[in-house]
């Protein structure tokens, strides 16, 4: 079996390329041996596919160079490396965490930045944006173990309830209902099947608005309310029914239930509070579906989260060629309208809905929408006037991160390669830009997909590549994990930087053009626990070998 190490697997027999140290403070001048590359863990040949970003042939290869802070006052390490196409983290104590892998259906298990064996393995489908997508922990993990995933299934696995094994990028090969979402039991080696919570609609659009077949606006993110509820999203999936503002459309029988919010209880079972409870009890077909809704019109999203102050839920949300938003679906607030899109060069993503269909003016947008009865129309808190393609959202509202990071929201996209950081009310109810002219309005008015825009001031990281979850440690940090990076990265003050006990300090190996090793740094001093890791930018086997006559360390 392979093992995979934090620079990528391992085959038998060949020792991890990771050094503790058990001397005083020591130098090392690190020499690499016996190393090649190791392809078992390949992505199958997918692409990352969160929108519309370009991204180069095969996944999950880090940036050139890796990412960077902006401000000075921050650092940013890896966390883990040698993942294939990160979704999600969460974690089970301070740097030690799950992370899910969209196209292996696999989950691991990280700690002390070492990626061990999948705990679970599910059988999924992954062609475009389908995939293991979302985890989150219940919130009395630690007294009963519940690990919650989102995932789109092929419908042709094996094992517990036929949900693990072989995954597959056929466009067509999963249920109508394939994207769910499931609990599973930690044992604390692995992840055992114990329930269905959902079943969602998984759609597959024989061709869209430029000829392709998509099989996208899957959503994923899932997160835990403070009253103990959980929220799930599902993408519109490119259906055009009541829940898209379509008043003559179908209505949210299975088939046809997409682009909502969820809010169930964590056995699956519906809450009474819900805002269309009576509403949805009272209807036939499809009224489970609507009791289950906590939102609806949709178009997709790839970021919830919860505000830690106010228990506000927050969402992120995706337009097609314009609006991108940020959402607050408060609790006295039960339902939002997604705004027809104004500009549009090809219509909504089907073709069956063109340009000429859409909606001329807000007021002709409003007029056209469905209404559930007791329903609110929620304005965005912000918007793009074209997409960044904005993914994850997480909040800092203490001095963790130093002073002046203190009650800001922190937003990964596909398209900038930038982690943005936007300041906030002091009472968490929306964005405080204050003296800032071009943003007062709470819109960026950018001039194309991927334009940063009146944002520009706002970023905080670069190369970070295509972000899809952002998410605060037990010790108070930030994770991003890069789904076209193939990495997990931590992001701290820069005070705390440096080789701690316990700590690991990074080596990048390459070559120069006659193949020789270099590394970066040459030299490094390390205390005592400190763990070196080589890495060479690719899966690699690697040995090693006492330093020769009896001095301290390893080469």
């Amino acid at each position: 079996m392979m093992q995979r190490s934090p620079i990528g697997h391992l085959t038998p027999g060949y020792p991890t390329p990771v050094f503790r140290l058990i001397g005083p403070l020591v130098a090392l001048t690190m020499v690499l041996v016996a190393c090649d590359a190791d392809s078992d863990r390949s992505p199958s040949g997918a692409e990352p596919s969160l929108g519309s970003a370009p991204v180069a042939p095969g996944t999950s290869a880090p940036q050139a160079g890796g990412p960077f802070m902006t401000d000075d006052s921050l650092r940013v390490e890896v966390a883990a490396r040698g993942l294939i196409e990160p979704t999600a983290v969460a974690f089970l104590a301070a740097d030690d965490f799950f992370v899910t892998e969209k196209s292996t259906g696999e989950v691991h298990r990280v700690a002390a930045g070492e990626v061990g064996e999948p705990v679970v393995d599910l059988a999924v489908s992954f062609f475009d944006e389908r995939g293991l997508l979302g985890i989150a922990l219940h919130p009395e993990f630690a007294e009963n173990g519940y690990v919650y995933l989102y995932w789109t299934a092929s419908g042709e696995g094996n094992g517990d309830e036929g949900l693990l094994g072989t995954d597959t990028d056929d466009e067509f090969t999963l249920p109508d209902l394939g994207n769910r979402v499931d609990r599973f039991a930690w044992d604390g080696e692995a992840l055992t099947w114990d329930m269905n919570i959902v079943e969602l609609r998984s759609n597959t659009l024989d061709t869209d608005t430029s000829g392709r077949i998509r099989g996208n606006h899957d959503a994923g993110p899932i997160v835990f309310g403070q009253d103990g509820t959980l929220f799930i999203v599902n993408g519109d999936q490119n259906l055009r029914g009541q829940y898209q503002n379509i008043t003559d459309g179908p209505a949210p029988d299975d088939l046809n239930f997409a682009g909502a919010v969820l809010r169930l209880n964590d056995d699956g079972s519906i809450p009474e509070d819900n805002p269309f409870y009576d509403v949805g009890a009272e209807i036939g077909e499809g009224g489970e579906n609507i009791q289950m809704t906590w939102a609806y019109g949709v178009r997709n999203s790839f970021g919830l989260a919860i505000h830690p102050d106010t228990g506000d839920l927050w969402e992120t949300e995706n337009g097609d060629d314009s609006w991108d938003e940020i959402n607050i679906f408060r609790s006295e607030r039960f339902d939002e309208y997604r705004q027809i899109e104004l500009d549009s060069e090809d219509g909504i993503d089907n073709p069956e809905y063109p340009p000429e269909s859409l909606a001329g003016t807000a007021d002709e947008a409003r007029s056209q929408m469905f209404e559930l009865e007791g329903s609110t129309f929620v304005e965005p808190v912000f918007s793009w006037r074209y997409p960044p393609a904005v993914t994850s959202i997480a909040f800092v509202t203490d001095e963790a991160l130093g002073g002046s990071f203190a009650n800001t929201a922190w937003l990964g996209t596909v398209l900038t390669d930038s982690l943005l950081r936007y300041p906030l009310l002091d009472d968490g109810s929306g964005f405080d830009f204050g003296d800032d002219q071009g943003l007062a309005d709470r819109v960026d008015d950018n001039e194309q997909k991927g334009d940063l825009g009146e944002s520009a001031a706002y970023v905080v990281g670069s190369g970070f590549g295509i972000v899809t979850h952002i998410m605060r440690s037990p010790d108070d940090l930030l994770y991003v994990a890069s789904i076209s990076n193939g990495e997990v990265y931590r992001i701290g003050p820069a005070d705390q930087s440096g080789a701690d006990e316990g700590d690991v300090v990074e080596v990048t190996v390459g070559t120069d053009p006659g193949a020789e090793l270099l590394f970066d740094p040459t030299e490094v001093t390390v205390p005592s626990g400190a763990t070196v890791r080589l890495w060479n930018g690719e899966p690699s086997r690697c040995t090693a070998r006492p330093r020769a006559g009896g001095r301290e360390g390893y080469v």
